[in-house]
């Protein structure tokens, strides 16, 4: 009897060290918990300010076809993409290495000025999705307001936008689409995507 409850509690112990173990693993599910790419306050014409974390920023050359250093591509311009969400950091799941988030903004910037540290620069054009319309929000035209290469450090660059203002589409009707004003302030650091 005694050797049964040996075998039972070995049995036991085994179990459980299999469940905390399989509890533990890291596997590409998703983790809580994601690292934020700098936070912005988005003020919408008409409405109202909200504030957004930013993720997944990535940026790369205004002309991939040239070679060499990070530096030198830096000369041809340069896109950044970035998601922006509502969502705390410690909320976000991580999947493969990127923040996984359902309710996002995806934000599309592009330069063809040189990136150069301290340097203001130009936008050139601007996405900023309308959720109900695919290919709604480029605009090239009326920007105001500042955005200044706050650093580049390795292959990283933040931008710091000051007032930076720019048009997007918030109703969509052939002929007519009412526009609205969006005016961001904050700071966002992009890693190169190669």
């Amino acid at each position: 009897m005694k050797e049964l409850k040996n075998y039972v509690s070995l049995i036991l112990f085994a179990v459980l060290a299999i469940s905390f173990a399989s509890c533990s693993s890291d596997d590409d599910e998703g983790q809580g918990g994601a690292d934020s790419n700098g936070f912005v306050e988005v003020e919408y014409e008409g409405a109202k300010t909200f504030s957004y974390y930013a993720y997944n920023a990535t940026w790369y050359s205004g002309h991939q076809e040239v070679h060499g250093s990070v530096l030198d591509n830096l000369k041809n311009g340069a896109t950044f993409i970035v998601d922006l969400s509502e969502t705390k950091p410690s909320d976000v799941e991580v999947l493969y290495d990127e923040a996984y988030l359902e309710d996002r903004i995806e934000w599309q910037l592009e330069t063809s000025d040189e990136i150069v540290q301290g340097a203001e620069i130009t936008m050139s054009g601007s996405h900023w999705p309308e959720p109900e319309y695919d290919n709604a929000g480029w605009f090239c035209h009326d920007f105001d307001g500042k955005v200044v290469v706050k650093s580049i450090k390795n292959n990283s660059i933040t931008l710091s936008f000051k007032d930076f203002k720019f048009q997007r589409i918030s109703k969509f009707s052939v002929g007519n689409s009412t526009m609205q004003n969006l005016i961001v302030n904050g700071d966002i650091t992009y890693n190169f995507e190669e």
